[in-house]
């Protein structure tokens, strides 16, 4: 059987529609599984062997998707397919067209609107679709073939996210990473956001700058643990398998929380989770070093 996936989102809400792909994949065999989305993420999942194609929907050919009548280009390609697995609103005009050509669509909105977890959202809703049943999640989501990690395994740290106001502090980091270089060597993960922090970071630290998806993963599974802000970067280190602490602040982790068998989370006040909120910037201060440190060595030792 052959399923389309479509999610044009970013990184971290791309790897929350995983659980509700293998919830389909325990229930339907010998699928083949294309990807719809931005270009980078289909390229890492088909790397990973989760799907067997992929398409970046910036082009031209899906553009008439978003239009009242479908080009007939579009309409070709969507009869390839048996099944569509699409995380956008169901009462959109791209879905109209895509059950035009593939009458058996799952449409699901990216985001739920009460405090439920997102992958959790998404995997119940699949599973209700379909009338099969919601298999327990299978740990790690992602494997990488031949990956080990090595005796004196780092731990991964990155700094950054997509907001400042999900960043904790630089010299907060800095501070930890001193005290857990100690017993382990840092890696730094850093990413195009994230550049002008390289010249502040310890020249004996390791500097993971700028590698795709692909490489990140190959890197990042190496490590013994990972601490970052909430981002796209730590649902991947969640999904790897790594004991992973996850700083949040202006966003809500009863949403968003990583999918991964080892997550901690330490969430700045409750309160202030509210990323509209005047204050919400300074929620991160509120994070302090000697909790996250805590944290850090219970997953170590």
């Amino acid at each position: 059987m052959r399923v389309l996936i479509f999610h044009a989102g970013a990184l971290g809400d791309c790897l929350g529609i995983l659980p509700a792909l293998n919830v389909h994949r325990s229930n339907f065999s010998s699928c083949t599984y294309t990807f719809l989305g931005q270009g980078a993420f289909g390229t890492f999942l088909c790397k990973t062997g989760i799907i067997q194609n992929a398409y970046n929907f910036n082009e031209r050919l899906f553009s008439s998707l978003f239009q009242e009548i479908p080009s007939d280009a579009i309409g070709a390609f969507l009869m390839n397919f048996d099944q569509a697995i699409i995380f956008t609103e169901p009462d959109s005009l791209f879905v109209s067209n895509v059950k035009k050509y593939i009458p058996v669509t799952f449409a699901h909105a990216p985001f739920p609107t009460k405090d439920i977890l997102v992958y959790r959202y998404h995997r119940a809703a699949l599973a209700h679709f379909f009338n099969v049943q919601d298999t327990p999640i299978a740990y790690p989501l992602i494997s990488i073939a031949g990956a080990t990690q090595p005796r004196n395994a780092p731990i991964a740290i990155h700094p950054g996210s997509g907001s400042l106001k999900k960043n904790w502090p630089l010299n907060r980091f800095l501070d930890l990473a001193q005290q857990l270089r100690i017993n382990s060597p840092i890696s730094w993960v850093i990413g195009y956001a994230e550049e002008s922090l390289v010249e502040r970071l310890p020249n004996s630290d390791i500097i993971l700058c700028d590698l795709d998806l692909w490489e990140l993963a190959s890197s990042l599974v190496q490590a013994r643990l990972y601490i970052g802000n909430d981002s796209g970067i730590a649902h991947l280190a969640a999904a790897l398998g790594l004991p992973s602490t996850v700083l949040f602040g202006p966003s809500n982790a009863l949403q968003f929380s990583p999918c991964g068998n080892a997550v901690t989370i330490v969430q700045a006040d409750e309160a202030l989770k509210d990323s509209s909120s005047p204050r919400a910037a300074h929620t991160m201060k509120m994070i302090s070093i000697k909790s996250v440190l805590e944290i850090c060595r219970q997953s170590l030792f």
